[in-house]
């Protein structure tokens, strides 16, 4: 792979992401196949921003590999994936209930003031259908000339 490049393989086990940046180390990703391939790349671009800036370049090119903490590695991965995944699709869903319930109860709200309204005018119109009887029986025994 040359700098830069990005590759996704697919395995029956599951997938394989390999980002070989282009400051000069590879970042690989093993997923189970369910695991979305853009969301894969993005976790190897979210580490790989990550691991370069918690160590400097020269860090990256002379430290024995095997000298980077495990825990640092993983707190980089925890990083990366805290704006993608589960979690923010988690989040999103949440956010997304929430402002679905404040628009369900702002319709049932509003269906609420549609009925006071629906039966007040109901009641206006059978008022005006009285008033209407009650003028009429007594403009009755009066000749209009």
């Amino acid at each position: 792979m040359s700098l830069g490049e990005r590759n996704t393989v697919d395995e029956s086990a599951g997938k394989v992401h390999a980002y070989n940046t282009s400051f000069g180390f590879c970042v690989v990703l093993i997923t189970e196949n369910g695991y979305d391939k853009l969301t894969g790349q993005a976790v190897l671009s979210k580490t790989a921003d990550a691991f370069k800036s918690a160590f400097t370049p020269t860090e990256i090119r002379t430290k024995d590999p095997s000298s980077f903490a495990w825990r640092e590695i993983q707190d980089l991965r925890r990083q990366a994936e805290n704006g993608i995944g589960l979690e923010a699709i988690r989040r999103d869903l949440d956010e997304t209930k929430i402002a679905l319930h404040q628009t369900i109860a702002s319709v049932l709200e509003r269906g609420e003031k549609l009925d006071t309204l629906v039966a007040k005018s109901d009641d206006l119109n059978l008022a005006s259908k009285t008033f209407y009887k009650t003028a009429k029986q007594q403009n009755g025994c009066c000749v209009v000339m």
